[in-house]
């Protein structure tokens, strides 16, 4: 789907159209901001993102994110997270020196986990069983919206800009719920120029969700 590339760090998004799932209780009543209702287009695709510093002081990590149709919305499963740290990367004095063979022997451990994550967050099960964790959740009216979203805001340190933005697509999406938070904010992030800042507030959508249902 697409590549960004910043001082900081490489980010890859993956999208696997064939592997869809009709989440029709995500999206009820939802209007997307770029598009047609949600219920219109309730299919999410699975995908994932690999992440690698380029500056050596993180990690090399493949994340599920799913993309939903109607909107082009990513929905990032942070927990499900496979990281694995640089063994080449600069190491602190008095740390263990890696022999060759040994880190070519973690790179192949690396490719494997690799390969065993792609293939799990990229089969219909994971992708219903995430789905399916998600609604629940989502589905949680909000008694005080504007109250919830400054407190999520609050809580996950939102700038004014990005908080009047958030609240203006939550508003615009028609959902009073803990998941119209979860979409302003993958909506918001779509318009985000910094990519390290837009992948970071698609990363806070799902915690956002469930801060607002805990506050409901």
């Amino acid at each position: 789907m697409s590549a960004d590339l910043t001082d900081a760090r490489m980010r890859v998004r993956v999208q696997a159209p064939a592997i869809a799932y009709v989440a029709t209780e995500l999206w009820k009543g939802y209007r997307s901001p770029f598009r047609a209702p949600g219920e219109a287009s309730p299919l999410v695709f699975a995908g994932f993102e690999v992440t690698n510093s380029e500056i050596g002081g993180g990690a090399f990590a493949i994340t599920p994110r799913m993309v939903v149709e109607v909107c082009s919305n990513g929905l990032v499963i942070t927990k499900d997270v496979m990281r694995c740290v640089h063994l080449g990367s600069a190491l602190d004095e008095g740390e263990i020196t890696w022999a060759a063979d040994t880190q070519r022997a973690a790179l192949e451990v690396i490719k494997l986990r690799a390969r065993d994550a792609v293939a799990q967050f990229l089969s219909a099960d994971y992708l219903e069983a995430a789905i399916r964790s998600l609604e629940a959740t989502a589905a949680v009216e909000l008694s005080e919206p504007t109250t919830t979203l400054e407190h999520v805001a609050k809580r996950q340190a939102w700038t004014e800009d990005e908080a009047a933005a958030i609240l203006d697509l939550f508003v615009r999406g028609g959902q009073c719920t803990a998941g119209g938070v979860m979409q302003a904010m993958t909506a918001h992030a779509q318009a985000v120029v910094d990519p390290d800042r837009a992948a970071e507030l698609e990363a806070l959508a799902i915690p956002a969700m469930e801060l607002a249902a805990q506050r409901a």
